[in-house]
C-alpha cells in the first residue's frame, strides 16, 4: 500500500496531481460514458471509486487508473456486435461486463498470466489500439457537426457519417469541435504542462453560461445529478442468457486492460527505476474493475494520456489516488451543476484528440523504416479492428505474436565469421571491414535456440558456404556461443551433419558454447560428438585441432554490399557492432562535423582533436584508431576545400595542425610497430586510390596535404618518408601481380 513507509514531504506533489488528475478525468470520463449510450454521471462514478481501489493494491506508485479509451472502446464494439443501444439494456449489461472482467482478471492473476504478456508485440497492441480509437473517432465524428453517433464496423461508420452531413451540417458546432481538436493536439506538442483539456472544458461552460449557444443550434450535455454512486450487485441475468458472447467479449477485454496497462506501467516504471510487481498490479486492475462493476458502470483501464500529464509534476505514490477519488467525491455531492453548461462538440472534440494522441502512428512509420514484417502486422490488426470488429482483432493480433515469435525463433541471427588481425578476434564477414574468411575453415555463428523449426537451416547455410568456397575446406567450425538451448531434432541434425563431415575427411567442431548446452547434448545422445573430440570450448582450440597456427591464412576481404569510399579495419568493428551497416555513414557525418567546426575556428590546439576522437570512440583511441580517425580528417578537409563558400585560409591552417600531429603519431609508429605501420600504409594507399576516383577535382588538394605530411615527417625522422614511398612502391607492385593473374598474400 502507498501508505506504508510514505514520506510526508511527498504531499506537496502528489495531492496537486490528483486534484488536476479528477479534473482532467471529468471530460474525459464523461465523453467516454456519453460514447458508450450511459448518462455522463457514469463517467463520474467509473473513476471515482475504482482509482481509489486500484491505489490501494497497485504497486506501480504513479499510474493512473480510470476510465481509458481501450476499454471503453471494446465496450461500444461488444454492444454493437450484440446490437444493444437502448441506455436501459446499455446500464443493465454494462456493470455485468465489468464483473465478468474482473473475473477474468482475478483468474490472469491465479494462473500468472502476467508472465505471458511479454509475448503479446508492440506492432500487434499498436494495431489494435490504432484500430479501435479510429473506430471511435468514426462512431463520434457526426457528433461534432450536430449528428447522432453511429454503430457498427467501417462501411456502416463511413454510410452513417454520409447520412448525417446530408441532413445539414451545423457550422458553429463545427468550428467549436474541430478547433477544440486542433488547440489540444498542438497544446500537447507546444505546452505539454498545461491540462488544456480541463481549461477548454471551463472555458466552453464559461462561454455556455454567456452566449445562447443552445438557441443557437449547438447540443450541451444533459442535467447531471448530484450525489454518489449506489452500490450493488450487477444484474447478470443477461450473463446467463449470453454467457458465451459476455465471457468471450469480457475475456478479451480483460487481457487488453492487463497488457496495456503492465507494458505501460512497466514503462514508466524503468524510467523512474520503480520496482513493479506484476501480479500485483493485475489484481489491482481487477480490484479497480469490479468496484467500477459495483457503481454501475464500464470496464476501466489505466491511462496512458493522464500519467504522462501527472508526471510532468513529479508525482511520488499513489497518493494521488486517493487525492483525485476525493476531488471526485466533492464534485458529485456539490460541483455538479457546470457539466450541463459543457457544449457536446467540445466534449466530443476533448475525445477525439484523447483518441488521436492514443494511436500508435508513430510506431507505425518507424516500423515502416526499420521492419517491414511488423508494420504488416500492425497493418493487419488495425484493419481486421476496423473491417471485422474488435473480438477478430484480438484473436488476429494474439495469432500473429506467435506466430512473429515461431518465425523469428526459425530465422535467428547467424552468419560466416572472418578474423581481423588487428583486433585478434572474429568478426560477421557481412559486415565488419576488414574481417577476412581464414583458407581452409568455414567458420559459422548460430545465435538463439537451436530447435527443430531452425536446425535444417544451420545445416544448409554451413553446406551451402562449403560448396562455394573455391579454397580446399579442411573443417566446419560452429560458433555456438549464441545458442541458448537445443532440442531433440537439433542434435539429430547436428549429429547428420557430422557424419557427413567425416564422410568428406573434413573435421567438424562444435565451441564457444555453455556447459549446459554439453548436458542437454549428451542427454538427447550426441556422446559421439564429445568422444571423438568434435566439442571443444574456443575457436582457438578448434583451429589448432586443425592445424591452422597464427598468423592465420586469411583469404581476401569480401566486396560488402553497399560499400562505401571511407572505410577502416580496427576501431570501425567496435563502430559497426553498434551501428551495423550506418556505422560508416556515422563516422562520416562525425568527421564532416568536426570539420566544418576546424574551419570556423581561427586557432585550436591538439587537445581538441584528442577530445574528437574520445567522444567518438567513447574512449580513449588506441595510436591505431587515431590512425584512421586523422586519415577521414584530412580527406574530408581536402573535400571541403573545393566548395566556394569556403575559406582557403581557414583549411590551410586545420589541414597544418592535423598533418603535424599526424607526422608526430606516425615517427612514433614506425619506431614502435613496425609490421602494424606498413598494414597502415597499405590501407592508407587503397584509400587514397579510391578517393581519387570518387572525387577528381579533390584529388590535387588531397597530394598537396600529402606533399605537406611528408616535409613534417621529414622534421620528426629524416629516412621516414623515403621509406613510407619505398613500401607504397612494393605494395603497387604486389597489387599489380594481383591484377594480372599472380597471387600474393
Amino acid at each position: 500500500m502507498f501508505l506504508k513507509g510514505y514520506q510526508k514531504e511527498n504531499l506537496k506533489k502528489d495531492i496537486p496531481a490528483g486534484i488536476l488528475v479528477a479534473f482532467v478525468a471529468i471530460p474525459i470520463s464523461i465523453g467516454y460514458a456519453m460514447m458508450i449510450g450511459l448518462p455522463p454521471e457514469y463517467g463520474l462514478y467509473g473513476t471515482m471509486l475504482p482509482i481509489l481501489v486500484f491505489g490501494l493494491f497497485a504497486s506501480t506508485p504513479r499510474f493512473v487508473f480510470g476510465v481509458d479509451a481501450a476499454p471503453s472502446v471494446m465496450t461500444v464494439g461488444f454492444l454493437a456486435t450484440m446490437g444493444i443501444h437502448e441506455e436501459s439494456e446499455i446500464l443493465a449489461i454494462v456493470p455485468a461486463l465489468a464483473f465478468v472482467v474482473a473475473v477474468w482478471l482475478f483468474i490472469f492473476r491465479a494462473v500468472h498470466l502476467p508472465k505471458v504478456i511479454r509475448f503479446v508485440s508492440e506492432p500487434v497492441m499498436g494495431g489494435f489500439i490504432t484500430g479501435l480509437c479510429t473506430e471511435i473517432i468514426l462512431i463520434q465524428f457526426p457528433k461534432l457537426f450536430g449528428g447522432s453517433p453511429g454503430h457498427g464496423t467501417l462501411l456502416a461508420l463511413v454510410g452513417h457519417i454520409e447520412e448525417e452531413a446530408a441532413k445539414g451540417v451545423h457550422v458553429m458546432s463545427l468550428a467549436m469541435g474541430l478547433g477544440t481538436v486542433l488547440i489540444l493536439l498542438i497544446s500537447r506538442k507546444f505546452f505539454p504542462r498545461i491540462p488544456m483539456a480541463v481549461v477548454l472544458m471551463f472555458l466552453s461552460v464559461f462561454a455556455s453560461m454567456v452566449l445562447p449557444l443552445e438557441a443557437w443550434g449547438v447540443k450541451l450535455l444533459p442535467d447531471v445529478p448530484s450525489g454518489l454512486p449506489s452500490l450493488s450487485i450487477p444484474d447478470l441475468s443477461y450473463l446467463m442468457d449470453h454467457p458465451e458472447e459476455i465471457f468471450l467479449n469480457g475475456g478479451m477485454i480483460a487481457l487488453i486492460i492487463m497488457a496495456e496497462t503492465l507494458l505501460a506501467s512497466g514503462a514508466y516504471g524503468r524510467r523512474f527505476d520503480d520496482h513493479l510487481e506484476p501480479d500485483r498490479d493485475v489484481l489491482a486492475c481487477a480490484a479497480g474493475n469490479l468496484a467500477s462493476s459495483l457503481v454501475g458502470a464500464f470496464p476501466v483501464n489505466g491511462s496512458v494520456s493522464q500519467t504522462g500529464i501527472i508526471n510532468q509534476f513529479g508525482v511520488k505514490s499513489q497518493m494521488m489516488s486517493l487525492a483525485a477519488s476525493v476531488t471526485l467525491f466533492f464534485i458529485l455531492l456539490f460541483g455538479t451543476g457546470f457539466i450541463a453548461y459543457i457544449p457536446v462538440p467540445v466534449l466530443t472534440g476533448i475525445v477525439i484528440a484523447a483518441l488521436i494522441s492514443n494511436m500508435e502512428l508513430g510506431l507505425a512509420c518507424k516500423l515502416q523504416n526499420v521492419d517491414r514484417a511488423e508494420f504488416y502486422i500492425f497493418s493487419a490488426v488495425f484493419a481486421t479492428v476496423l473491417v471485422a470488429g474488435t473480438i477478430y482483432g484480438v484473436l488476429i493480433g494474439m495469432m500473429l505474436s506467435f506466430v512473429t515469435i515461431i518465425i523469428r525463433a526459425s530465422d535467428p541471427p547467424r552468419g560466416m565469421l572472418g578474423y581481423i588481425p588487428s583486433q585478434d578476434d572474429f568478426f560477421p564477414v557481412t559486415f565488419a571491414s576488414g574481417a577476412r574468411e581464414i583458407r581452409g575453415i568455414v567458420l559459422y555463428r548460430f545465435s538463439g535456440a537451436l530447435f527443430f523449426g531452425n536446425a535444417a537451416l544451420l545445416e544448409d547455410e554451413i553446406l551451402e558456404a562449403w560448396e562455394q568456397r573455391t579454397d580446399t575446406i579442411e573443417a566446419i567450425i560452429i560458433d555456438a556461443s549464441g545458442v541458448t538451448s537445443i532440442d531433440i531434432t537439433a542434435t539429430e541434425y547436428l549429429l547428420n551433419l557430422y557424419e557427413k563431415c567425416k564422410k568428406h575427411g573434413l573435421r567438424f567442431y562444435l565451441t564457444e558454447h555453455t556447459s549446459a548446452l554439453n548436458m542437454q547434448l549428451r542427454e538427447f545422445g550426441a556422446e559421439e560428438l564429445f568422444r571423438e573430440g568434435a566439442v571443444l570450448p574456443s575457436i582457438e582450440r578448434a583451429l589448432k585441432a586443425s592445424n591452422i597456427e597464427e598468423p592465420y591464412p586469411l583469404l581476401p576481404e569480401k566486396e560488402k554490399e553497399g560499400k562505401k569510399l571511407h572505410r577502416t579495419q580496427s576501431y570501425l568493428t567496435d563502430f559497426e557492432w553498434a551501428y551495423g551497416a550506418d556505422a560508416e555513414e556515422k563516422l562520416n557525418e562525425f568527421v564532416v562535423m568536426l570539420a566544418d567546426r576546424l574551419l570556423t575556428m581561427d586557432e585550436f590546439d591538439d587537445r581538441l582533436i584528442i577530445d574528437a576522437e574520445r567522444l567518438f570512440f567513447g574512449h580513449l583511441p588506441s595510436d591505431e584508431d587515431e590512425e584512421h580517425f586523422l586519415e577521414f580528417l584530412e580527406i574530408q578537409l581536402a573535400y571541403l576545400a573545393q566548395r566556394p563558400e569556403t575559406s582557403r585560409e581557414a583549411v590551410a591552417r586545420a589541414e597544418a595542425r592535423i598533418l603535424r600531429l599526424h607526422a608526430k603519431l606516425d615517427s612514433r609508429l614506425a619506431i614502435e610497430h613496425p609490421e602494424k605501420f606498413r598494414g597502415l600504409v597499405a590501407w592508407r594507399l587503397a584509400l587514397k586510390k579510391r578517393f581519387c576516383l570518387k572525387h577528381p577535382e579533390a584529388a590535387e588538394r588531397y597530394r598537396e596535404e600529402s606533399t605537406l605530411y611528408y616535409e613534417l615527417l621529414a622534421e620528426q625522422d629524416a629516412s621516414l618518408p623515403e621509406e613510407i614511398r619505398e613500401m607504397c612502391r612494393e605494395m603497387e607492385e604486389e597489387l599489380k601481380l594481383v591484377e594480372t593473374g599472380g597471387e600474393t598474400r
